[in-house]
């Protein structure tokens, strides 16, 4: 129930109460009075029921009643109920007189008691004077009245102060109301701007679409939010913002439209000043002289620099939201990565990275990728710098986004609004303001609650603020005249632009706009274009100092640098090169042509690949031999590459060129070397040896003469080796070096030379000589002129003798000669001084090999010449253990078998006999059998097969072993030794077979291939491992080994380990072949 709802209910109970007390009073007079008194008391009771204050005066004005509420009342006020009477009018004497004359029975007025206002109806009681007040607390009411008012005059006050005011139209679109500073502005009276005659001030260009535009905003009922231009008094035309709703019933019906104009001129300026700026920009980097690309958070290309576009051969118009991957398919894997590692705010560069194209080809690329952020402070894409072959970098070019365009009406305006109410003291002098009202963006932008700061002075809430701003205010509000400022808001971080005009007297207001993205982007664009501005001339001085550090490279590279045009006339040279030939640029440059500096031979190389390179624009790795000034030469390995013209025609050549002098010349003693090697290992003595090393050098050195000599222990040559002359002409040569005197001393290096003779000799006592008459001349040392003279009668005139030693033992010399001076240059020094060490081990091996072989014939010789006296010694024995020894047995036998005749009656006897003889036969078998294990006779007498073949059949009975022999189809006789050797071996290669292999079976062949006889032995036993077959030493295998070497022939083991071993025995019978003759023993 709300306030009026109260008062009536009251004022119809009073009514009530007042009937009802007349009802009563009539029923007093008449019979039924105890009825009526039993009425009475039960209305008496409405009073004290009535929950607002109900008091009860006489007609004096003196109190008679109070009900419960009325107490409650006056305790929540801090009052006693002897304060009750503030609820009875003074005047209620009169008032009831007055009630008398105009026969009113009800008066209603207001009382105010402390800080409460009350709301009284006092009614009185005819015939019983009594007059009841009903109270009604009103407070409230009372202030939200107050309330409203001022709301009503605030609004009034915002409507007006709004840039171009506001307006309301009618469901239909017909305007019914405009703001005083809207007509102001286009000097019309609501009149004539009532219906559509606002439209009579609108630009001509914008008539027709914003009519058209409003009429279908009526019709559909949407939003009203349109830009256009209203003429003003002033004559000029002013860009307005236009935005309304429409305010409906609760059926949704429209009941009218209601809006704002406002002023966007200084917006329009800002966004022009924007626009003018991206345009700067966008030349900027359009025209920046580097490789510059923009792209989205998805890679997509923004924009790129001209530069770019060149660079790379790219569309312009194809290229402008294509992915980057797309555009450039060939990037590698790290490049992805990077680009995915700076999109989550990484900033990355490569000073010098290789970049393998789709067709083969790499380009080093100088490159810088960066994020770049929105006003949110968010990565919105990348920038690459990229720097190819024209070595520039790339601007980042950086979005922002445009500020609000749009503004709403209090608390759903884009900007901040606040009304304000200034504050003066008592002299007239402003010292504080008061907040009357703010809208919800201004607690965004400040970060400050409504509650916290409407209603109260900006010195109880932010008492720093005051000094800062009032100054501003109080000239706004005395001035009438607005005026805008930034400030910072240190507790949300954030930027606010500020603009102050008067709303009124002593009132004013402000709009806030959030200007931080554009702070941060003014920021971010001006440290862009600092940052920008200090690679560009980082990179103009780097690319100054580059361009001297390549002339620098160029002029003092370690190869020559050269171009020729089209008739091969040197236009260009470093340094370096013309140190190498040793002329001057004036002397070279636009005057001689590259083969001026040619040997004829070069020349011809020059003529015939000339033409070819300008064929095909290229060359590579061509030798020539290069004149110098003073006429010596140098080998130089030459490539170059055409430089062709826009239309494709040669323009000039680019040749690199290298001294490879030093490269040739160790080749040359490399090769000089592996000959050596290759002779040494191939030579069979070493006479062959020194004739081919001989040979070599003849051809190393270009000389005349050469010769190697080897000196005996005493000195005196022992052997030699000469190519070039004849042998006569040599032997005289060779006394050179035998002669007496110095010269010996020389090459021995045992003597100290004479100060004369030192000029003539290089290290390791080397003499060289290049022009016989020098050291002819007197001052000459001794040695020297006594070897020169020998030579001049041979008609020499450049000698060279070098030592040739084995570390530190002379062995010999090797000595050039040719009848040309200067024939023998340092080249060639330097090259017989790397060899002769070779030369000096290769003699002293091949002496050590020929020693060796001559005691390793001996050995052989005396090994063959034992076993030869071993096996005549046996041989010896046997004949004699047989012929004597066994004659002997034999005659004693059968000297006792006769006495055994004439005693066979004798028992006795008979068996000592008996014994005797049998000791005999025993004697006599072992006689037998020593002799056949010293030299079996039928070896001599039967052959190797009968030998072979009984030896089996004893191993056979002896071991259990099976021997199967196979012999050639015809009888076989060798020499002797050959013969014992073979038997030798086959019987240990036997017993071998028995003591180890633990096999059941050995097969044997005896072969005659050629002049060679071969026996080849193989068994089933457990087989032999390679490396068991490498380590047998046994004193067996060693004398298998030896026999068959003795004679020529070699003893070979070869075993699986699991199908036995072979044994091959191979022996050389000489020249002549073996004796063979049909035989049928086997």
């Amino acid at each position: 129930m709300n306030e009026k709802e109260k008062t009536d209910a009251d004022v119809t109970a009073a009514n009530r109460v007042r009937k009802e007390s007349g009802d009563l009073l009539r029923e007093n007079d008449g019979t039924g009075r105890d009825t009526a008194e039993e009425r009475l008391a039960h209305l008496a009771t409405f009073p004290q029921l009535n929950p607002n204050p109900v008091l009860g005066t006489d007609v004096s004005g003196n109190l008679t009643f109070v009900n419960s509420a009325t107490k409650v009342t006056l305790e929540s006020l801090g009052l006693s109920l002897e304060d009750a009477r503030a609820f009875i009018p003074p005047d209620l004497p009169d008032v009831i007189a007055e009630w008398d004359r105009q026969r009113s029975l009800t008066v209603n007025r207001e009382v105010t008691i402390k800080d409460r206002t009350f709301s009284e109806t006092i009614c009185l009681v005819p015939r019983l004077n009594v007059a009841l007040i009903y109270t009604h607390d009103i407070t409230e009411r009372k202030l939200a009245e107050r309330a409203l008012r001022e709301s009503e005059q605030m609004y009034r006050a915002i409507g007006e102060s709004i840039d171009f005011g506001t307006w309301i139209c009618a469901p239909d679109g017909r305007n019914i109301y405009a703001s005083e500073s809207f007509l102001k502005l286009v000097g019309m009276t609501q009149e004539q701007c009532s219906n559509f005659g606002w439209g009579d001030v609108l630009h001509p260009d914008d008539a027709e679409r914003t009519i058209a535009a409003w009429k279908e905003c009526v019709r559909t009922g949407g939003a009203w939010d349109i830009e256009h231009r209203f003429r003003g008094t002033d004559g000029q035309w002013h860009p307005i913002l236009a935005r309304g709703v429409p305010v409906r019933d609760e059926e949704g019906r429209v009941k009218c439209w209601a809006g704002i104009n406002l002023d966007i001129q200084r917006l329009k300026q800002t966004e022009q000043a924007l626009t003018e700026s991206e345009e700067r920009l966008r030349i900027f980097v359009g025209h920046a002289p580097a490789a510059i690309a923009m792209l989205d958070n998805d890679l997509r290309y923004i924009s790129a620099s001209r530069r770019w576009f060149s660079d790379y051969g790219l569309d312009e118009r194809d290229i402008i939201g294509l992915n980057h991957y797309e555009v450039f398919p060939d990037i590698p894997e790290r490049w992805k990565e990077t680009l995915h590692r700076c999109l989550a705010g990484a900033v990355e560069r490569n000073d010098a990275d290789p970049w393998v194209r789709a067709d083969g080809h790499t380009e080093w690329v100088r490159w810088e990728v960066r994020p770049w952020y929105k006003s949110s402070n968010t990565v919105g894409g990348l920038v690459i710098f990229s720097e190819n072959i024209n070595d520039f970098k790339a601007a980042e070019d950086a979005l922002r986004k445009s500020e609000e365009k749009y503004r709403l009406l209090f608390r759903n305006m884009a900007e901040g609004f606040a009304l304000y109410e200034l504050l003066f003291d008592d002299g007239g002098r402003p010292v504080d303001w008061r907040v009357l009202e703010v809208n919800d963006a201004y607690e965004q932008h400040t970060g400050i609650s409504r509650g916290k700061i409407v209603g109260r002075c900006i010195s109880e809430v932010f008492p720093d603020a005051v000094s800062q701003y009032l100054p501003i205010f109080a000239r706004v509000v005395a001035d009438q005249r607005a005026e805008d400022f930034e400030t910072y808001v240190k507790h949300t971080g954030r930027w606010l632009h500020v603009v102050t005009f008067p709303a009124g007297l002593r009132r004013f207001a402000s709009t806030i706009t959030d200007i931080t993205a554009r702070r941060q982007a003014g920021e971010a664009l001006r440290k862009m274009n600092d940052e920008l501005e200090a690679r560009v001339n980082e990179r103009t001085a780097q690319v100054s100092i580059q361009a001297k550090e390549i002339g620098d490279l160029y002029n003092n590279a370690p190869c020559g640098y050269h171009s020729l045009d089209g008739n091969g006339v040197v236009i260009n040279i470093n340094d370096t090169e013309l140190q190498w030939l040793g002329y001057s640029r004036g002397e070279v440059v636009g005057i001689r042509k590259f083969t001026d500096f040619l040997t004829p031979r070069s020349r011809n190389v020059f003529a015939e690949n000339f033409p070819k390179f300008l064929e095909q624009g290229w060359i590579r790795d061509l030798e020539f031999e290069v004149i110098r000034k003073d006429g010596s030469t140098f080998i130089a390995l030459l490539s170059a590459a055409a430089v062709c013209d826009s239309e494709g025609n040669f323009a000039v050549s680019r040749s690199t060129m290298f001294d490879i002098s030093s490269r040739k010349e160790n080749e040359r003693k490399i090769i000089a070397t592996n000959d050596l090697l290759k002779l040494f290992s191939s030579a069979p003595t070493c006479d062959d040896y020194l004739n081919d090393a001989a040979g070599l050098i003849k051809k190393w050195s270009r000389c005349f003469c050469v010769g190697i000599c080897l000196h005996n222990e005493d000195g005196k040559t022992s052997r030699g080796a000469y190519a070039g002359v004849a042998r006569e002409v040599w032997e005289k040569e060779v006394c050179l070096f035998e002669g007496k005197g110095a010269c010996r001393g020389i090459l021995n290096n045992a003597d100290t030379p004479e100060c004369h003779d030192s000029s003539c000799i290089a290290c390791n006592g080397m003499f060289v000589c290049n022009d016989s008459s020098h050291v002819l001349s007197p001052e000459s040392g001794l040695a020297a002129r006594t070897l020169m003279e020998r030579a001049e009668e041979l008609g020499f005139l450049s000698v060279a003798i070098m030592p040739v030693r084995y570390r530190e033992k002379m062995l010999g010399s090797i000595h050039l000669a040719d009848r040309r001076k200067n024939a023998i240059p340092r080249q060639t020094t330097e090259l017989m001084e790397l060899i002769t060490p070779l030369i000096g081990e290769a003699i002293f091996r091949f002496s050590v090999e020929e020693s060796l072989m001559v005691s390793r014939e001996q050995l052989r010789n005396l090994s063959l010449h034992l076993l030869t006296a071993r096996e005549e010694e046996r041989t010896l024995v046997a004949r004699e253990i047989h012929d004597e020894l066994g004659q002997t047995l034999t005659a004693a036998r059968i000297e006792l078998s006769l006495l055994k005749k004439t005693l066979q009656k004798k028992d006795i006897a008979e068996k000592k006999l008996q014994s005797a003889m049998d000791l005999i036969d025993s004697a006599v078998e072992d006689v037998h059998k020593i002799c056949t294990e010293l030299r079996p006779r039928m070896l001599d007498h039967l052959g190797l097969e009968a030998a072979m073949e009984w030896q089996a059949k004893r191993f056979s009975d002896s071991a259990g072993l099976n021997c199967f022999l196979e012999f050639p189809p015809q009888h076989v006789t060798l020499p002797t030794v050959v013969t014992i050797a073979m038997f030798r071996i086959f019987q240990e290669a036997l017993t071998n077979v028995v003591r180890h292999a633990q096999a059941t079976s050995v097969f044997v062949r005896l072969a005659v291939e050629e002049d060679t006889i071969m026996l080849v032995m193989t068994d089933n036993g457990k087989g032999i491992s390679p490396q068991d077959i490498a380590k047998m030493t046994s004193f067996g295998v060693t004398g298998m080994r030896e026999r068959a070497r003795e004679l020529g022939g070699d003893c070979v083991f070869t075993s699986d380990n699991s199908k036995g071993t072979t044994v091959t025995v191979t022996i050389p019978l000489g020249k002549g072949r073996a004796h063979v003759q049909n035989s049928d023993s086997r």
